[in-house]
């Protein structure tokens, strides 16, 4: 079981932007045709330019600094593309403007994912690249006007490096519930364990049919994990047969106590061995108290798991009606699993006085 997956963000951001970028390719390729010499690097670059700007968000767009940026690098990687044939290193030349044209694409990300989209970016450069002369040179569109041609070849160079986009819309979520549940296997033994199983079954179950803004799945989400928090905090070390030991020990105290207090004749150490005696009842009662808080927190924890588990199956049945009649019937529902969470939030508290007088 994973505890992280890979989801793509924004999405009508990066279908905006790749929209835009091949409507600006065209528009630059048709652009360089009428403008710019053919064999030149320029009309790569001038395509490059334009789909990097297009790129960029409407509102990012009044931000001068980066859109004079992006313009500035594609700048220096068409001159890169210029001075090929005169400094002996095509690839490396190749290589300049690809990075170049990853670096515009990745303005404004931070850290690993800023050198993933400047690494994509300048694969995907060269692709582009390739696509565009390519589809100028395509024998199959001999018969199309040189214009539209060239706005093809736009086109499809912008609508290839739209891909350079995707570290900026890709993230990696953390599940926290599997990555809770991960922690706490193999710590556990028992009745717990399998709460804290069943809990995670109900987890993968609710996650993979809710949507991620559903309050519901926020609703059984904080619910498992609460659960968990209280598991957590159960010692998994035995700590009810650590407790019969030190009550068997303790019973054995006892007895031993009540023998000498029988047999001794001196009634000042009578009296000190009376007063042992009633330390080790009272450790006995503490003990008594110990685990009956125990099982009482055990019987919580089983209520609650019991509550979400029957708040899932409701939605489950109601998942094809209408959003009123879900409100309606499923709402009660949430209210009990909310308000046994707030009972359930004490008992891991609890859990840690419990573990400090056993300890």
């Amino acid at each position: 079981m994973t505890t992280s997956a890979l989801r793509f963000r924004e999405h009508q951001e990066f279908h905006r932007a790749a929209l835009h970028m091949t409507l600006a390719g065209a528009a630059a390729g048709l652009i360089a045709w009428l403008a710019l010499p053919g064999g030149s690097p320029w009309p790569v670059a001038l395509v490059a330019g334009a789909a990097a700007l297009a790129a960029v968000g409407p509102a990012l767009r009044r931000e001068g600094r980066q859109v004079l940026g992006r313009a500035l690098l594609i700048t220096v990687g068409g001159a890169c593309l210029a001075l090929a044939p005169y400094g002996g290193q095509p690839a490396l030349a190749l290589l300049g403007f690809g990075a170049l044209f990853g670096a515009a694409l990745a303005w404004g990300l931070r850290g690993r994912r800023l050198l993933a989209a400047v690494a994509l970016g300048a694969g995907v450069a060269l692709i582009a690249r390739y696509c565009f002369s390519s589809v100028l040179l395509a024998r199959e569109l001999d018969g199309l006007p040189g214009w539209m041609t060239a706005a093809l070849a736009g086109a499809a160079f912008s609508l290839v490096a739209a891909v350079a986009l995707l570290p900026r819309h890709l993230e990696l979520a953390r599940d926290p519930v599997r990555a809770a549940h991960q922690e706490l296997r193999g710590a556990l033994a028992g009745e717990v364990a399998e709460l804290v199983d069943r809990g995670a079954r109900l987890w993968t179950d609710a996650a993979a049919s809710l949507p991620e803004n559903d309050l519901h799945r926020t609703t059984l989400q904080e619910g498992v994990l609460r659960l968990f928090e209280v598991a957590r905090h159960w010692r998994a070390d035995g700590p009810e047969a650590a407790a019969a030991g030190a009550a068997d020990g303790l019973g054995e105290r006892l007895a031993t106590l009540d023998a000498r207090i029988a047999a001794t004749g001196d009634p000042i150490a009578r009296e000190q061995y009376e007063q042992a005696r009633d330390a080790v009842r009272e450790q006995l009662g503490y003990l008594d108290a110990i685990g009956t808080n125990r099982e009482r927190v055990l019987a919580r924890m089983h209520n609650y798991l019991a509550a979400m588990e029957r708040l899932r199956l409701a939605l489950r049945n109601l998942e094809s009606a209408n959003a009123s009649r879900t409100a309606v019937e499923v709402q009660p529902l949430v209210a009990d699993v909310q308000d046994l969470g707030r009972d359930i939030d004490s008992c891991a508290e609890a859990l840690v006085e419990v573990d400090d007088r056993t300890a």
